[in-house]
């Protein structure tokens, strides 16, 4: 797609994985998920290491969909170990660096998105910007970027506030999944507007990815994209 100019020559295809808490969390019973987890993250890493081996670094990138671990941080859900907020901090750094210098990772924080509904609504962008400042200051690679979503209804200062605290690196680019075809140009940029007033430079996306929606539905959204860049 690249030879024939339909795709730009800087595009890289994303793989997005969940993390192993997210699926342990998930899918283990409560009494195993210690002892099962060094050998979901030992798989896990093998995983990414025979992608890393098959694929040009250049043209890939990891994405940590982090759903379960962004609702267990802020207390939403219970935890299978002591120190949530710490050992959820641990084990996103312990991911991030599995992947090789050379690929570029980022990080989704994710509050669900079965039916178009979070499992858990944010109340406001606080917890994002806590977990993602001290995965930024712990890791030992760059975090190319991070995402944090922005439902639909709130397009108030009080939920953009906290991304004044934000503090990643200089080459971490942030994306705001402030991007709904509900409510279209309008919509987004009244959201747009209101996290100006709190942070710059900031890239815009939809809320949870493009999965799970009618495939008549893309063309559209991706349209709104670029009316709105």
């Amino acid at each position: 797609m690249k030879e024939d100019g339909v795709v730009d020559e800087s595009t890289r295809f994303m793989i997005a994985l969940p993390t192993p808490y997210n699926v342990i969390n998930m899918s283990v019973a409560p009494a195993d998920r210690l002892t099962v987890e060094p050998a979901y993250e030992r798989a896990m890493a093998m995983e990414v290491s025979e992608i890393a081996a098959a694929l040009p670094h250049d043209q890939i990138s990891i994405q940590w969909d982090v759903a379960h671990d962004m609702q267990t941080y802020e207390g939403s859900r219970q935890c299978y170990f002591a120190f949530h907020q710490d050992g959820i901090v641990e084990r996103l750094v312990r991911m991030g660096e599995i992947v090789p210098d050379d690929i570029a990772m980022g990080y989704h924080l994710c509050y669900g998105n079965f039916g178009g509904k979070h499992f858990v609504e944010p109340r406001d962008m606080a917890p994002m910007v806590e977990l993602a400042n001290h995965v930024s200051s712990g890791i030992g690679r760059s975090i190319d970027w991070i995402h944090m979503p922005v439902p639909i209804e709130l397009d108030d200062e009080p939920y953009f506030k906290p991304l004044r605290g934000l503090r990643l690196g200089n080459e971490t680019s942030l994306y705001l999944g402030l991007v709904h075809d509900q409510d279209g140009e309008d919509g987004c940029r009244r959201r747009m507007a209101t996290a100006d007033k709190f942070i710059s430079g900031y890239g815009i996306a939809t809320e949870c990815g493009l999965g799970r929606r009618p495939p008549e539905s893309i063309g559209p959204l991706l349209e709104l994209h670029d009316r709105l860049i």
